[in-house]
């Protein structure tokens, strides 16, 4: 697989794990039906870190499901990519050759649930003759698989420690920019990684807006104003009250017990708060809160949305948004 044309910051703990599961550095798979979910916060850098995975690795197939993909033009693409329609053993026949395949489903945002289920059923079929992987864009997507399905091993993405991210940043201006300028990039930008967001795609955003002339203080204005509207307008407020007491997140078990209706379109629905899979479609409709599969956790969408949190508790949500 040839790896993405990115800035790649090394994620020991990933690699470790997806090393693992894989079989990447023994040569060894176990054929048990197992197969992988990368997960995490869109833009913490999932593609690029499996691509970096599996970089020059042979016998490498990546298909890429699109929004708006229909579940009939799914199962044709899958079929042209790997030429099941000429050769439907074809996955059977390499396992036996000794040449696993190991397949990637880059799932983005936007597929259907009945979608979501058919790439499901597709890699628990798969995963008997091939190594299998889904990257989920939106970490609400995973609510369709999580806690059902033995054979799903998860593999977490997170967005990057403030420690890296610095680095991360420093590395990527000092390729373009010397001195005084770069300095001044350094300041700005560690000003925007503790308050906004540590996500490789949204640094890379803000260094792109730096350049092109935006302030900072700009910057990080209309994104933690963003982010508050994002909080007004999250409707499991249960969920919302507990964060702004503790931004570093709420386990889900706090929530047992407790019901909220929310409106989904024209019709009115109930949600059980412990059950994040009830929780998904709020998620889905705005993004305040995401599910931190490790921890069982509920916590902000990002920084900024943490930042938010904690101004709308100390200011009795008094928070302007304009």
């Amino acid at each position: 697989m040839k790896l993405l044309d990115f800035d790649y910051f090394p994620r020991e703990d990933v690699d470790r794990k997806l090393n693992f599961l894989l079989g990447l550095n023994t040569g060894t798979i176990s054929f048990n039906g197992d197969y992988t979910i990368v997960v995490g916060p869109k833009g913490s850098g999932k593609s690029t870190t499996v691509a970096h995975a599996l970089d020059g690795k042979p016998w490498v197939k990546l298909i890429q499901v699109h929004s708006g993909l229909e579940v009939k033009e799914f199962r044709e693409m899958v079929d042209d990519v790997l030429g099941l329609k000429s050769h439907p053993r074809f996955l059977e026949g390499c396992r036996r050759g000794g040449h696993a395949m190991t397949i990637v489903f880059d799932v983005e945002t936007g597929p259907s649930s009945e979608l979501v289920q058919v790439i499901r059923k597709t890699a628990k079929y798969m995963a008997i003759n091939a190594n299998v992987i889904i990257i989920l864009s939106e970490a609400y997507l995973a609510m369709d698989f999580a806690g059902s399905e033995p054979r799903e091993r998860f593999v977490w993405v997170s967005e990057l420690t403030a420690a890296q991210a610095t680095a991360y940043v420093a590395a990527k201006i000092d390729k373009t920019d010397k001195g005084e300028t770069a300095d001044t990039l350094k300041s700005a930008m560690n000003a925007y990684i503790q308050q906004v967001s540590r996500n490789p795609k949204m640094l890379d955003s803000c260094i792109d807006r730096l350049k092109e002339g935006e302030k900072i203080d700009e910057i990080i204005s209309k994104e933690i104003k963003t982010a508050t509207r994002d909080i007004n307008a999250f409707q499991l407020k249960p969920i919302i009250e507990a964060l702004k007491v503790h931004p570093e997140g709420v386990s889900r078990l706090d929530f047992a017990g407790q019901v909220c209706t929310y409106k989904d379109g024209e019709k009115v629905k109930w949600a059980k708060l412990s059950f994040p899979k009830d929780v998904a479609p709020a998620m889905k409709e705005c993004k305040a809160i995401i599910y931190h599969y490790p921890t069982g956790e509920y916590r902000p969408y990002s920084t900024a949305h943490a930042n938010a949190l904690k101004m709308l508790h100390q200011q009795g949500d008094c928070l302007s948004i304009f």
